[in-house]
């Protein structure tokens, strides 16, 4: 946080990491884990993730943006594209 600022979202863990596959809404704190929204986008997840093949990406350098700092992921097959679609279609409605 001392390098990103404290514009960054954390990502509310110590020494964790996530990608972002697929922007839903602007990050809003005040959702709980059983508000409507977040129970269907877990339950898409879930469901894609089952279907999908394990996601390989070759990370090669750094981006500063605003909001903070980012790793370069490079997809090394189509597993990633392949799963970002099938997201798209368990979120339904909500994608």
């Amino acid at each position: 946080m001392s390098v990103a600022g404290s514009g960054h979202w954390p990502t509310g863990a110590p020494q964790a990491v996530h990608f972002t596959v697929r922007a839903i809404e602007a990050y809003r704190p005040d959702l709980s884990v059983d508000h409507p929204l977040v129970v269907r986008c877990a339950a898409a997840l879930h469901r894609a993730a089952q279907m999908s093949r394990p996601v390989r990406l070759q990370l090669r350098g750094l981006t500063l943006t605003p909001s903070g700092i980012m790793a370069c992921g490079y997809p090394v097959d189509t597993a990633a594209d392949d799963f970002a679609a099938r997201l798209g279609v368990e979120l339904g409605a909500d994608a």
